[in-house]
């Protein structure tokens, strides 16, 4: 029974940075409405400015590693002495990848 249960916790315990890691596109949504949308068009409907290419675009022409490469340093004028958390660029980098799959 100790054995069981040590191993049990052993797996809860491996398995946790992945559940307090999982990118969540919810969140990446509203990140993307608060802070981006200034300048892209970041929802399905068209909301948003238009300096910027569309999320839509973005999901559209460009791989995950190029979205979560842009997103971590400034890509334009506007974003200087903006920095997204890791977490959060990973949460916008879903959004964004979840735009392509509601086409």
């Amino acid at each position: 029974m100790r054995v069981a249960l040590t191993v049990a916790l052993g797996l809860v315990v491996m398995a946790a940075p992945a559940w307090a890691n999982s990118a969540s596109a919810d969140a990446g949504g509203e990140l993307a409405a608060r802070w981006c949308a200034a300048c892209h068009v970041v929802s399905p409907s068209g909301a948003g400015g238009n300096a910027g290419p569309s999320f839509g675009s973005i999901a559209k022409d460009r791989r995950a590693a190029d979205i979560r490469a842009a997103l971590t340093k400034p890509h334009a004028k506007p974003m200087t002495g903006f920095k997204l958390k890791r977490h959060e660029v990973d949460d916008v980098t879903a959004y964004i990848e979840s735009l392509e799959t509601r086409r």
